[in-house]
């Protein structure tokens, strides 16, 4: 199924839907016309979310890797986890053709699996260099853009842009307007992604910049509201919401249409790192400790479940059940 929506996705000229018979595992490609048609930053999100989710059979579930030592999990159900004692530090996660990526900054090592097959976890031969912390990386089209981070070696921040094809990492010509370490990014179509604020040094920027899957910066869109380091961010609805960060619990929106930043109710408490997701068709919180926090269009709200374990500056990743 991954593969027939890929299939599809690099044929968009031709190619719009994608249909898998289960019972011969094979699939067939269409060209539907819509009613009404979706703008290609709100169509793009919902295409990502749902390549694995199509068959009725296909519960959701993420993914989690927090901070530390073994603390990997999924939720709310099974999927096949990372073994052995694995030590992760800040690193990255995101989903490319069918594979789930993992950039471990600890040990400067990546690591894939497929997303709906069974099987082991592999070290990708090929991963970054030097190694940084608190990078982000985020799928955009046909690769995955890993930015910025902090390079302890040299104590300095980064302004690369790095480009993953599913097999190599490339560092691009093109840069960053400037370095920064724990920021936040999200793909709003195949071609673009917004990068957000982030620690510029000292200072907490309020940076808002669109970049195209080349690593061109084509557009700097209005200013955060407040400018935020070690926090979060997430695709909901159209809209790009920036929260959390180094003790805040603060939330903004905006809003792609009219190009405008707004304030909403806070986080129930601060949270370094959060972790947004659409979830049942809500924007869903993880992050600070085993609680999950649910936005009802009004406030967030402690959802009736909790995590089996606290997930703390940590990434995560939507996945099927296994």
């Amino acid at each position: 199924m991954i593969e027939c929506s890929g299939t599809c996705a690099r044929m968009k000229d031709n190619c719009n839907a994608v249909h898998f018979e289960a019972s011969n595992n094979t699939c067939s490609l269409a060209q539907l016309i819509l009613l009404e048609e979706l703008p290609e930053e709100e169509a793009f999100p919902v295409f990502i979310e749902t390549q694995a989710f199509n068959s009725l059979e296909q519960k959701e579930n993420f993914l989690l890797i927090g901070q530390g030592i073994d603390k990997v999990q999924s939720y709310p159900c099974n999927f096949t986890l990372p073994i052995g004692n694995i030590d992760f530090q800040l690193g990255g996660i995101a989903v490319l053709k069918g594979k789930i990526h993992i950039y471990n900054f600890k040990t400067n090592k990546c690591y894939h699996r497929s997303m709906v097959l069974s099987g082991p976890w592999d070290e990708t031969p090929d991963c970054v260099t030097p190694a940084r912390n608190s990078p982000t990386m985020t799928t955009v089209g046909e690769n995955i853009l890993m930015t910025g981070g902090y390079v302890e070696s040299s104590s300095s921040s980064l302004d690369t842009i790095e480009s993953f094809d599913g097999t190599t990492w490339t560092t691009l010509s093109t840069k960053l307007s400037r370095p920064r370490i724990a920021h936040c990014s999200v793909g709003i179509s195949y071609t673009e992604m917004i990068v957000l604020g982030g620690m510029n040094g000292p200072w907490q920027m309020r940076l808002v910049e669109k970049y195209d899957a080349d690593g061109n910066m084509i557009e700097t869109l209005p200013n955060l509201i407040t400018g935020r380091g070690y926090f979060g961010c997430g695709f909901y609805q159209g809209e790009i919401y920036a929260a959390g960060g180094n003790g805040m619990s603060s939330v903004e929106v905006y809003n792609m249409q009219s190009k405008r930043w707004r304030a909403i109710a806070n986080l129930k408490s601060n949270v370094l790192f959060p972790n947004f997701h659409v979830y049942k068709e809500k924007l869903t919180m993880f992050g600070s400790d085993n609680s999950i926090q649910i936005y009802n269009g009004e406030t967030w709200e402690f959802a009736s479940e909790s995590l089996k374990n606290n997930f703390y500056r940590g990434v995560s990743v939507k996945v099927p059940c296994h």
